[in-house]
């Protein structure tokens, strides 16, 4: 257990306003509250509301409130902030391939247009010539074949893009915001992630 006592202030003979750094997590439940001094030495008063703690092994703040529990206020794990980054680069990744896809999907669906037209035009001009025309048929089919699995590919990113959005937005949704005092004693908004 390793708790410093960083500053003190608005100090009476029974409480104090403390601001703490802890080692570990698990040191938060040793910390003073309003009606318990804590289980360190070095603390003889009791905790007020808003009171800080710095926990450095989860990189996160911790706040007194008035119902006298050390509440989580702000923290963001590195793996955690690293993944929303890979997440931000991944769907502008998907976004710049389903943009592609999606212009290969018309090039393709007016390639098939035009392709259908001409066979036509060749089944009425040359009549006589029927293996020709089968065969314009036949390379009209192909390239609808090929528009519709450009489709089909572009539906896949396209769903991949909404899943990565939905996976962004779950994150966001855990993430609440929370008005309290910084490390200097002035009132900021601050992210927290609730658990």
């Amino acid at each position: 257990m390793a708790i410093l006592i960083a500053d003190t202030k608005l100090e009476t003979e029974t409480d104090a306003w403390y601001q703490f750094y802890v080692d570990k997590m698990s040191d938060i439940a040793d910390l003073p509250t309003s009606q318990s001094t804590g289980a360190s030495y070095k603390v003889k008063k009791l905790a007020r509301p808003t009171s800080i703690a710095y926990c450095i092994e989860m990189a996160a703040v911790y706040a007194l409130d008035g119902a006298d529990q050390w509440r989580l206020m702000y923290a963001l794990r590195e793996d955690v902030a690293d993944a929303l980054l890979k997440s931000v680069d991944e769907i502008k990744q998907l976004v710049a391939n389903t943009s592609a896809s999606e212009q290969a999907a018309a090039k393709s669906a007016s390639s098939a247009e035009a392709s259908r037209i001409a066979a036509n035009k060749s089944e009425k001009i040359s009549a006589e010539c029927a293996s020709s025309a089968s065969a314009n048929e036949r390379a009209s089919r192909d390239s609808a074949a090929e528009a519709r699995a450009a489709e089909g590919n572009t539906l896949n990113y396209m769903n991949r893009t909404l899943d990565i959005a939905n996976q962004a937005a779950g994150s966001a949704s855990s993430t609440n915001f929370a008005f309290g005092p910084d490390a200097d004693g002035r009132f900021s908004f601050f992210i927290r992630r609730s658990s």
